[in-house]
């Protein structure tokens, strides 16, 4: 469904919605529009010594991208993405854009 809705962004913005170049920034992007995943999740991750110090503002990398812009989590309004007001298009991607798959809309 993730990537369902990332497609459907692209389709209706001709961009990608996290072009991200290393595994860092990808995150840094997806922070910026959806905000930090929850502590438990962090905890939960196999892999959160790659990404995350403590908790969600303290990455463990500075992430900078090759314009030299520094993301900050949740800064960048989905309604900013994608530019369009459309209350239920938005509302969909919400629910699908959702950190925690278990709480993220199913295609059923």
């Amino acid at each position: 469904m993730w990537s369902f809705a990332c497609i459907l962004i692209e389709l209706y913005t001709g961009f990608p919605i996290f072009p991200g170049e290393s595994e860092h920034e990808q995150l840094s992007l997806i922070m910026q529009v959806i905000g930090c995943p929850t502590l438990e999740l962090i905890e939960r991750s196999t892999r959160r010594a790659n990404f995350f110090e403590d908790d969600c503002n303290q990455l463990a990398y500075d992430i900078e991208d090759s314009s030299g812009q520094f993301r900050l989590p949740g800064t960048k309004p989905l309604i900013e993405v994608i530019g369009d007001e459309s209350d239920s298009f938005l509302k969909f991607l919400s629910a699908i854009l959702v950190w925690d798959p278990s709480e993220r809309m199913d295609p059923l």
